[in-house]
């Protein structure tokens, strides 16, 4: 007997949001199974068959419509569950801040009636990246490959059933072959055709098979940079010693800059769409200001550039002296100096990571003897 036709595939739903949505909401409503297990794993539920569930997509509130909206109550107790469904989309301007806002549970137990009880609020980023993580510190990151491991497609109703079969194994596919070894090429591993999530976590597992980073550097969680259709995502590495005081504001408003003010890190940056790795250093105020807030929302800008100039002409002096064609001077507003990670079709994962050590550690020795100049002037 052949092997039947995945549905999802064929349908083509399987980053449709809205449709996923509506599965999900099936099975938490229609399936005990899947229910029971979601309740107790995932909300944090003990004995989850005590409880009553109703749940519905897309109810609008006034600061937006969260994907779903579940009350889990029994006499003595009642949850409201907000899940924010991501797949291929990003968060929205401040999503789950909104939704976490006193304002749209106000509304959310208005409508379905659940004001006038005790109400214990619980939220869920559900997203096909590990790595995206949500603006709230309310909702708690919860990943479909998370999901599909932990819930088996043990389900009662047989149209049900194959609905999430079919999903699940769509998935399965999607995290399939996703580590990093050491022996891969890493430009087979980061190539142009692959899919942009798969990218990120493949990245994100790069960065993590590096287990210590030289002259005690830390990294920072992944994040990426969208423009002109590319992606890039990038990591930041720095100490503590390289940063300085975060700016305060003014009555009025504006960033108060000064010499304290910065913040030197060193950036991996992965372009996509040009399958290169570079290590830019960058010397920029502290919080990150555009150029237009600086103008416009800022003062004591001339202090702060004054102490960037010094720090800047000590790092790109040292750079000279070392005569090595692989890390270069730069006067860019937030770069200072770059450099190159060479990368061939034969590159492989741990020579990418040498090179990045190399690299790192290079930087690094000059930074931190720039800045122990610094403090004896």
């Amino acid at each position: 007997m052949n092997e039947r036709i995945n549905l999802v595939k064929t349908l083509g739903i399987t980053y449709k949001e809205d449709i996923i949505s509506n599965m999900i909401v099936a099975l938490l409503e229609n399936s005990r199974s899947f229910r029971e297990i979601f309740m107790s794993q995932f909300v944090n539920i003990k004995q989850p068959s005590d409880f009553s569930i109703q749940t519905y997509t897309r109810i609008p509130t006034s600061v937006g419509i969260p994907d779903i909206v579940s009350v889990i109550q029994n006499d003595k107790t009642c949850y409201l569950l907000i899940i924010e469904n991501k797949l291929k989309a990003d968060e929205g301007y401040k999503q789950t801040l909104r939704y976490s806002s006193k304002e749209c549970i106000t509304e959310l137990k208005n409508k379905l009636s659940i004001s006038d009880r005790k109400v214990e609020e619980k939220y869920l980023f559900l997203t096909l990246v590990p790595e995206s993580t949500p603006i709230s510190s309310s909702f708690i990151n919860v990943s479909y490959e998370d999901l599909i491991k932990k819930i088996p497609p043990i389900i009662e109703d047989v149209g049900l059933k194959m609905l999430y079969e079919d999903l699940s194994n769509v998935l399965f596919e999607f995290y399939r072959d996703l580590n990093i070894d050491d022996n891969d090429l890493i430009l087979e591993k980061f190539a142009e055709k692959t899919e942009p999530e798969r990218l990120k976590i493949r990245f994100r597992k790069l960065m993590d098979s590096i287990s210590e980073f030289p002259n005690g550097l830390t990294r920072s969680p992944i994040g990426e940079v969208v423009g002109t259709g590319r992606v890039n995502y990038i990591v930041q590495f720095s100490k503590d010693t390289w940063r300085g005081q975060i700016a305060q504001k003014t009555a009025e408003g504006k960033y108060l800059l000064n010499e304290d003010t910065f913040d030197i890190h060193v950036e991996c940056t992965f372009d996509a769409f040009n399958q290169s790795f570079t290590l830019p250093l960058h010397y920029e105020t502290r919080p990150y200001l555009t150029k237009k807030k600086i103008a416009n929302n800022a003062v004591g800008y001339e202090q702060y550039l004054h102490r960037r100039e010094i720090v800047k002409r000590i790092i790109h002096g040292k750079i000279m002296a070392l005569d090595d064609k692989s890390i270069t001077c730069f006067n860019g507003s937030n770069q200072i100096a770059n450099m190159k990670i060479i990368l061939t079709d034969k590159t492989t994962v741990k020579e990418f990571k040498e090179q990045l050590l190399m690299n790192l550690r290079k930087i690094s020795h000059i930074v931190d003897e720039a800045m122990t100049e610094i403090k004896g002037k």
